[in-house]
């Protein structure tokens, strides 16, 4: 469980995330915090994590996005084509590899989604492998998407840099969610990061 958080600003994507790690067990729900952070950057691109700790791990580590063609511009179209070819083939190899693909009703999913930031979009990868981009400029998601999802919205016309944007959301989702708590890991496709301990 967890919530993650991201914007689009000005050829920028900033995401941010929260450090609960979930157990639920017949007698309910522990909740610890991760010293391993679930938003990282990886060459041009940029990660939320939300889902199994394997996953993360095997994205986080052994996952290296193929080289973006000279062909692909910044705009949606292309972009969309190398994600949801040489981009998801190569992250489903090392998935499969790696032990963290599964069958939900005939269907091969994943453990969870993804906010991916890259060249100023911010796309969301769901378990089922499709991709999309919203028209809001932002999105979530996790156990706290809703929470977050409406501090986004509320703040969308306010003047708070994209950092205090997220972290606002991140702050929703904890206050609502049990399931969700700081510290939070806040960053940027630009290379400015934000660790928010409280």
């Amino acid at each position: 469980m967890t919530a993650i958080a991201g914007v689009e600003h000005k050829g920028n994507v900033w995401i941010g995330g929260d450090s609960a790690l979930t157990d639920v067990y017949s007698d309910g729900i522990r909740i610890q915090q991760s010293t391993a952070p679930k938003v990282w950057v990886c060459g041009e691109f940029l990660f939320g994590d939300c889902g199994s700790v394997r996953q993360g791990q095997l994205i986080k580590h052994v996952f290296q996005p193929p080289q973006i063609p000279d062909d692909v511009e910044n705009d949606d179209p292309s972009m969309e084509r190398y994600l949801t070819d040489e981009f998801l083939h190569a992250l489903r190899g090392v998935l499969e590899v790696g032990g963290s693909l599964h069958s939900k009703n005939g269907v091969e999913t994943g453990f969870g989604c993804l906010l991916i930031g890259v060249r100023g979009m911010l796309w969301r990868l769901e378990e089922d492998w499709g991709f999309y981009r919203s028209t809001l400029g932002y999105h979530a998601v996790g156990c706290g998407t809703d929470f977050a999802l409406g501090s986004l919205h509320a703040t969308q016309t306010t003047k708070m840099r994209p950092e205090q944007r997220v972290r606002a959301a991140l702050e929703a989702a904890s206050q609502w969610s049990g399931a969700v708590s700081p510290p939070y890991t806040i960053l940027c496709t630009d290379g400015e990061e934000y660790v928010c301990s409280e």
